[in-house]
């Protein structure tokens, strides 16, 4: 139990530390982040996986992949734009 209290204090500590030290340059850090974990959980991911289980129709594989195709280059443009901007 004192161990749990010691680790969830120190996980406390090393973060307001990094928040402390790299604050100016955490919105660009949380920029890329979405760029490149939430779009494709977003929009990625779904599509793919109705593809893969649910499509059975020409006309949605093809939704489906214009989709897909659509939110990887979403996904690109928008790590290229912070890592532009940063």
């Amino acid at each position: 139990m004192i161990y749990e209290n010691i680790n969830r204090t120190l996980l406390v500590t090393a973060t307001i530390s990094i928040s402390y030290i790299a604050g100016d340059k955490l919105d660009d850090f949380l920029a890329l982040l979405g760029s490149i974990a939430c779009i494709p959980i977003a929009f990625t991911l779904p599509a793919l996986f109705h593809y893969r289980l649910c499509a059975f129709t020409t006309v949605e594989k093809y939704k489906d992949f214009a989709i897909i195709g659509l939110s990887v280059g979403m996904s690109i443009f928008c790590t290229y734009n912070t890592l532009i901007n940063w």
